[in-house]
């Protein structure tokens, strides 16, 4: 009984696959057969990156045309709207 044997050929290819896909955000290892994933990058930093993506693709690179748009959603609720005055006001005394 082998109990070791070199990775078949499509699970190789499958490695290779993924490393350029995820673009260093994800690992991944083995277990037997399956592949577990795991996140490289926290929480935060992803966020941060998906903001500025979002700003770049749908409101020409401006925060105030995000701004704007979060101002005219008839969603946003009176405690959202106190929360963005104060972070506005906080930003200002920097």
């Amino acid at each position: 009984m082998k109990l070791w044997r070199p990775p078949a050929k499509t699970r190789a290819r499958t490695t290779r696959r993924f490393r350029p896909c995820y673009g260093g955000q994800v690992g991944h290892s083995h277990q037997g057969r399956a592949f577990l994933f795991r996140p490289l990058v926290g929480h935060d930093e992803i966020r941060r990156h998906s903001v500025r993506d979002m700003l770049g693709r749908y409101f020409t690179g401006s925060r105030a045309e995000l701004f704007m748009e979060l101002l005219s959603d008839e969603r946003i609720t009176r405690e959202e709207l106190r929360q963005l005055e104060n972070l506005v006001r906080s930003k200002r005394k920097e």
